[in-house]
């Protein structure tokens, strides 16, 4: 975990990793106090941190508390020699898309719901302002979720053909691909990599291939307003029918109530 886990909003998510963690038997180590990264110079720093990824285990994971902080380690591990995400795997909180989508590999994040906190914000000021108390303790807003990209498109001991299908199955989230389309980005049979997907993946290429759908209609439906059709189209799927139907069938709610659901339970919860 890094970086700067002494302020307090960096603390919280380092002790919330910690214990996610901790609760799968998995050991976790903090870069920070290892290296002393608060102290040190920007220059000192540039030196210090490819080596300390260098001596890491292969195949780490390393949580970043903001994206920036996981572009600087993008850096720091092409000077290290390190490949992200074969090597080293990123993901960083805030999906904040000025760093996560221009960066190289684009980096997964943890989405922090920026407008409910907004909300939130405003709500309390307006509740202080009426002369209620602070309240004891801070407002918490869970996250929306993780936002999915290159820096952890990896999968322990996964062969190259599965880790290549769902790279192109990613990066094609936003075309109307099928199984034909996957098979021309890796080099073994339908019926091996079948057989591949369902034991590291869970499922197979065709829900796979539905679900990186499903994933970017659900940031869409969030975070624009187009409507249902335009996000259909814009998420790889033929019409609204089809979108409309497979989209309940994996989230349980049609498009309409979920975008509902997203940004009026905020607005709910700010003026209740």
């Amino acid at each position: 975990a890094y970086p700067w886990t002494h302020l307090a909003f960096a603390a919280t998510r380092n002790r919330g990793f910690r214990a996610r963690l901790a609760e799968a038997g998995l050991a976790c180590r903090r870069l920070e106090d290892e290296l002393d990264l608060p102290n040190l110079t920007d220059a000192q720093r540039a030196v210090q941190m490819p080596q300390a990824l260098a001596a890491l285990p292969a195949r780490t994971a390393v949580m970043l508390c903001e994206d920036w902080a996981a572009v600087e380690l993008v850096d720091a591990c092409t000077r290290a020699g390190l490949r992200v995400p074969e090597d080293i795997a990123l993901i960083g909180i805030g999906d904040d898309r000025y760093y996560t989508e221009l960066c190289q590999p684009q980096i997964t994040s943890v989405s922090t719901s920026a407008l409910r906190r907004g909300y939130e914000a405003m709500a309390l000021l307006r509740r202080l302002m009426e002369g209620d108390k602070p309240p004891d303790e801070p407002i918490r807003v869970p996250p929306r979720g993780v936002v999915a990209r290159h820096s952890t498109d990896v999968l322990p001991q996964a062969d190259a053909s599965v880790t290549d299908a769902l790279r192109f199955i990613r990066q094609h989230a936003a075309d109307p691909i099928s199984v034909d389309d996957v098979m021309q980005a890796v080099t073994c049979s339908r019926r091996t990599l079948e057989t591949r997907f369902v034991r590291y993946v869970g499922m197979s290429i065709h829900h796979a291939i539905w679900r990186a759908h499903v994933e970017l209609a659900q940031r869409l439906l969030r975070e624009t307003d187009l409507n249902m059709l335009e996000v259909a189209v814009r998420s790889g799927f033929a019409g609204a029918a089809a979108f409309s139907t497979v989209f309940k069938r994996w989230i349980g709610q049609t498009p309409s109530v979920y975008r509902r659901t997203q940004r009026l339970g905020a607005h709910h919860e700010a003026t209740r």
